[in-house]
């Protein structure tokens, strides 16, 4: 009878188990996925990145990245990414859903993650609603340049999660003797190098220390060979890169580590505060109890748990430093520390109340229950509704997008435009819509001055000074007038 009973209850807490992270999944899906590709696309990594795919989806150059026709030395990065993003505007169009798609499933795969790893810790996988919930309700994960925008950093955050839980499921916290969570942690090692190349071995001083010190000389010295071969995965694309794109190497060096890290890469050169005031912003300041709770875990929690939380702190806190010693810096670089930050809070928190027993103090833990699932149900409220405003429309933009959304807004148009775009600027984003438009059989031509323009033409422009030199040397039309951008026929010269 025992026996029949305590079957029936493995039972039920695996339906309750599988339920449980059903509803992680189901209550993640309209955060990360509705209304995806409301917005257009946006200047820099996402539309260059949506450029490099479209010329893979259409040249076939799997191993070399191209821009505009030219091997690509812009962004880079090995082509994970672009892969993804390839594969799929093959599944739903070359849109800004096949954009985004890769970075929104990552974000998916990022949170089964967190429920994997809360449940090897023995912890119930509804911790995982509230991990999901926290996560998603931090700006600097969700909003502008995030999970749910085509750019690497989305990606890059899921295979850091995948090395810290192969790794401490390898040596910070063994459960069984298991090689599998080594070669998980490898796969996070190699995959994060292939999206973002030299970002992806930030941690590897952290995995250095806690090796010699969990290992030994020794044992460290038996791991050799297998090193080898992850060593030609993790960079075996860059010599057939060079091969095949003599300049690589040297483009990959300046633009990952020489004037990445000692110059002024693009202009994102930012005082050694800019990432403490962008970490407060983002996280809407809920980072200081997070690091309360963080450090008092660590202060009061058995030695096994200590070293789990002391390992991803760590983690979290030397990415933070290296991205700091860099001279470039820019905000949503900080994106894979929150997942490490929200899952370690959560770990503290569910195993502090585990740890309750006393009957007065049961009272004051299901009082932490009910305020806990109070605070979640009203950020989970709040991200419902956030998404479903989602709109063409870029929040703060000053006008920026009008004119991107204005192209956008001419696919699938029954008229042949014929139509120059004049931007003196890099205008990435405007310029993959109108490859678009081109694929369609209009006529759209981008450049970036006026030298190549005639009588006759048609200009679309976005910036105010050059709409005013156009109509002090041109008697002009305005065939269509914003106030962020004009359509402007031309006619004789003044």
């Amino acid at each position: 009878m025992n026996r029949l009973i305590s079957r029936s209850t493995s039972i039920f807490r695996s339906w309750g188990s599988q339920l449980t992270i059903l509803a992680v999944v189901l209550l993640s899906l309209f955060p990360l996925f509705g209304h995806l590709d409301s917005q257009p696309l946006r200047l820099w990594d996402e539309s260059r990145l949506a450029h490099n795919a479209a010329e893979m989806y259409n040249s076939e150059s799997y191993l070399v990245v191209q821009f505009q026709g030219k091997p690509e030395h812009w962004s880079t990065k090995p082509p994970l990414m672009i892969w993804l993003q390839c594969l799929s505007y093959k599944v739903v169009g070359v849109n800004e859903m096949g954009v985004r798609l890769p970075s929104a499933f990552a974000g998916l795969m990022l949170i089964m993650c967190m429920v994997w790893f809360l449940i090897k810790m023995r912890l119930s996988p509804a911790w995982a609603i509230v991990a999901m919930i926290l996560l998603l309700s931090i700006r600097g994960f969700n909003g502008e340049h995030g999970i749910r925008y085509g750019e690497y950093d989305g990606l890059l955050a899921l295979f850091v999660l995948i090395q810290l839980t192969g790794f401490t499921f390898w040596l910070i916290h063994p459960s069984e003797p298991d090689a599998k969570f080594r070669w998980l942690f490898y796969l996070g090692m190699v995959g994060a190098v292939w999206t973002k190349g030299i970002a992806g071995l930030l941690l590897a001083p952290v995995y250095l220390f806690w090796m010699i010190r969990m290992l030994g000389w020794r044992e460290l010295v038996k791991l050799i060979p297998e090193w080898c071969v992850i060593s030609i995965l993790l960079f075996g694309y860059y010599p057939i890169r060079e091969l095949l794109d003599p300049g690589y190497l040297k483009a990959v060096w300046n633009n990952e580590i020489s004037q990445r890290f000692t110059g002024n890469l693009e202009n994102h050169r930012e005082e050694w505060t800019y990432y403490f005031h962008e970490f407060h912003h983002q996280t809407s300041g809920s980072w200081i109890i997070m690091l309360l709770i963080i450090t008092l875990g660590i202060y009061y929690s058995n030695s096994p748990l200590r070293r789990v939380l002391i390992f991803l702190s760590s983690a979290a806190l030397i990415l933070f430093v290296i991205l700091n010693l860099a001279s470039t810096k820019i905000y949503w670089y900080l994106l894979p520390i929150y997942p490490i930050l929200v899952l370690t809070t959560v770990l503290v928190v569910s195993r502090g109340l585990q740890t309750v027993t006393s009957t007065k103090r049961k009272v004051v833990k299901w009082g932490v229950y009910v305020l806990i699932g109070a605070v979640s149900s009203v950020l989970y409220g709040r991200l419902i509704i956030s998404t479903s405003h989602i709109t063409a429309h870029v929040p703060g933009d000053h006008g920026f997008y009008e004119v991107t959304n204005f192209i956008r807004s001419q696919l699938g148009s029954k008229d042949t435009l014929h139509w120059t775009f004049i931007d003196t600027d890099y205008s990435g984003h405007n310029w993959w819509y109108i490859d678009r438009l081109n694929e369609q059989g209009h006529d759209m031509v981008y450049d970036i001055h006026l030298d190549s323009v005639e009588k006759g033409d048609i200009l679309l422009l976005r910036q105010k000074e050059i709409r005013d030199s156009v109509k002090v040397m041109y008697h002009t039309q305005n065939v269509f007038n914003h106030t962020d951008y004009s359509l402007i026929k031309l006619y004789d010269l003044r």
